[in-house]
């Protein structure tokens, strides 16, 4: 199981690199920083599970660092950190989403380790119950993809759904094969051409969630044609012998995906993949069937000329 990531920011370095030692003394992965303008860059190129933040910072307090990480962040777990323990200091704590306050200074070491632990599980608790209301629609999406036995309104369906359900104003479904030209099968909004779907993901680990400044220029340069900010991408392999590849995306006015909007789109990969394939062993089978309804007029229609 991979380490829980924490980034502590404070500006007073000792309480700082106190926090640092005693999260990491019970196993923790932590860094600490002093800057929350720097603490925000850090969190672009170094993602963690745990955001612990003290309120009063100059320059930009606890609760602003907390919301514009959040922004980029959404999955990120966020305790609070004052000297002042009052009533409106709690209240604005809760307003804003944190996920736990405590009190500096700390009476001990294990009392700091608790918050965070009790913290990171309310954090996922929230998140498997937002997992859970996400998922529930699909119930539905399911229904209607496996009755329909016609491929164009199939992907139609798809592409529905994902806009619907991902909130995702832009969103692509293509398919890429080694034997057969690759296709766009379906689009919400202005989404390019196969080819260069085709040349931006060449190398590049899937699925793939984007909600800060891409490191590969491919897909900082699909983002850009797309004029996106968040952008969330996965594959399923498809009979014979092709990939199908869902690409969603939204502007930078809207929140960024989270790690149940990727869940959300595997899932409807997978689904959309057997739904295709159902649909295409359908489709054969009427072929075959139409073959055989010839044959036998044509055996009919050659018995009455040899009688």
């Amino acid at each position: 199981m991979p380490e829980t990531r924490i980034l502590v920011v404070d500006d007073e370095p000792g309480i700082a690199h106190l926090c640092e030692r005693l999260l990491a003394r019970a196993g923790y992965a932590v860094r600490a920083i002093t800057n929350p303008h720097r603490a925000l860059r850090e969190l672009d190129t170094s993602p963690v599970d745990l955001l612990l933040v003290d309120i009063r910072m100059p320059g930009m307090n606890g609760f602003e660092l907390m919301q514009t990480a959040r922004k980029k962040h959404p999955d990120l777990a966020v305790v609070i950190m004052t000297g002042f323990g009052t009533v409106e200091t709690a209240v604005e704590a809760l307003r804003v989403g944190a996920d736990g306050l405590i009190l500096k200074p700390f009476s001990s070491g294990a009392e700091l380790v608790e918050s965070v632990r009790h913290a990171l599980e309310a954090h996922r608790n929230k998140r498997d119950a937002l997992r859970l209301q996400a998922l529930r629609p699909l119930f539905e999406v399911s229904r209607r993809l496996f009755v329909e036995t016609e491929a164009p309104k199939l992907t139609h369906l798809l592409i529905e759904a994902i806009g619907e359900h991902l909130h995702a104003p832009l969103a692509g479904v293509y398919r890429f094969g080694e034997e057969t030209p690759a296709e766009r099968l379906a689009a919400l909004g202005e989404m390019p051409e196969p080819d260069v779907v085709y040349e931006a993901l060449r190398g590049v680990s899937l699925p793939l969630r984007v909600v800060a400044t891409p490191l590969d220029e491919n897909i900082s340069s699909l983002m850009q044609q797309l004029q996106c900010a968040s952008l969330l991408c996965v594959q399923v392999p498809t009979q014979p012998d092709g990939t199908l590849i869902l690409l969603a995306a939204r502007p930078e006015d809207a929140l960024p995906f989270s790690e149940a909007d990727m869940e959300l789109l595997v899932v409807l990969a997978h689904q959309g993949a057997v739904a295709l394939e159902n649909a295409r062993l359908y489709s054969e089978l009427r072929s075959y069937l139409r073959q055989v309804e010839e044959s036998q007029k044509m055996l009919v229609q050659a018995e009455k000329m040899a009688t």
